[in-house]
């Protein structure tokens, strides 16, 4: 195992999602859409100056990541800030990590399907069963991007709009609309899913 240079944990416990999760850098959120970057819900903490360092270490930390901290861990986020995939090592790196902690169910939401590279790489019948990627859309997202989606398989994670969603259909998530505290720990219906699923987050 590498040696851990920081003093923060690497994988760290979520409060009101009651699973765990790993950040990394704002840097890695290459494929946001404009509308996700000016809404994203971590900007109202990033006024505070100690945020810099947080997602600095994030940074570092993510690079450390190895199967045998997924032991006792049954759910993990990647990311709560940053995306998960920004590049063809970022997901064979994942991939290996599912496929070697198949007892720990990965969610990890990504806008890496807006490119076609990463997007074929990350088709969902080529990844581990552990192992959810959603792809994570918002009001600014064509009809049609969105039923390519469904059409290929993919699950989607809709953020943006609260009266209307895109598919019509759609998993309202317990945890924002009806604010249960910890519902993340035991979701079956929604990210966890094991079928496609689409899933509707109310705004922050």
């Amino acid at each position: 195992m590498r040696p851990l240079c920081t003093s923060r944990p690497l994988i760290r416990l979520c409060g009101s999602l009651g699973i765990h999760y790993v950040d990394r850098g704002k840097e890695s959120c290459k494929w946001s859409t404009v509308y996700c970057a000016k809404h994203c819900y971590y900007r109202k903490f990033l006024r505070y100056p100690q945020m810099k360092g947080y997602l600095q270490r994030a940074s570092f930390a993510w690079e450390y990541i190895e199967p045998s901290h997924l032991l006792n861990i049954s759910r993990l986020r990647l990311c709560k800030v940053g995306d998960p995939f920004t590049n063809e090592y970022d997901i064979n790196r994942i991939k290996a990590l599912a496929q070697a902690a198949p007892n720990t169910l990965i969610w990890a939401p990504t806008r890496a399907w807006r490119s076609p590279i990463l997007r074929e790489l990350l088709k969902p019948s080529s990844l581990p069963i552990n192992l959810k990627v959603l792809a994570s859309i918002d009001p600014s997202n064509t009809t049609e991007e969105v039923k390519s989606l469904q059409q290929d398989g993919w699950s989607t994670m809709f953020f943006g709009d609260d009266i209307r969603h895109p598919t019509g259909k759609s998993y309202k998530c317990p945890k924002t609309w009806q604010k249960i505290h910890k519902f993340c720990s035991r979701c079956t219906n929604g990210c966890f899913k094991n079928e496609r699923v689409d899933v509707w987050l109310r705004k922050h």
